[in-house]
């Protein structure tokens, strides 16, 4: 049988947690990974080359350069859809609140609670 009452309100408020706490710093993370990837020190200085080897450009660069905008791409792709994810699990925790009055209660003190904490963190 489904949670219902202070169980099911337990159950939303985890719901929240993770769509909050978790899952929605965890996309910020992962746009801040592409972004310190493009600005990562310009590497042409790296992969360049001695003039007797063939010119400035060595053949790594474009190579590096398109596998740079590949992870970034990823990253940013990966970011979005994590905060989808923790949107969504925030939306299905406020309507799961609106089925059970006595779920509704206890998810909103828990909330509080989570958030709280959250707060308390570094």
């Amino acid at each position: 049988m489904p949670h219902q009452g202070e169980r099911l309100g337990v159950d939303i408020a985890r719901l929240y947690q993770a769509g909050q706490h978790k899952v929605i710093p965890l996309a910020d993370e992962f746009r801040e990974a592409a972004s310190k990837l493009l600005k990562a020190p310009n590497t042409a200085v790296l992969l360049t080359r001695h003039e007797h080897l063939g010119g400035v450009r060595g053949p790594a660069q474009a190579p590096w350069e398109d596998l740079r905008d590949q992870l970034v791409e990823m990253l940013l792709t990966t970011a979005t859809n994590m905060e989808d994810t923790g949107n969504a699990m925030l939306i299905a925790a406020e309507e799961y609140a609106k089925t059970d009055n006595v779920a509704a209660r206890e998810y909103d003190r828990l909330k509080e609670r989570y958030d709280k904490i959250e707060a308390l963190e570094p």
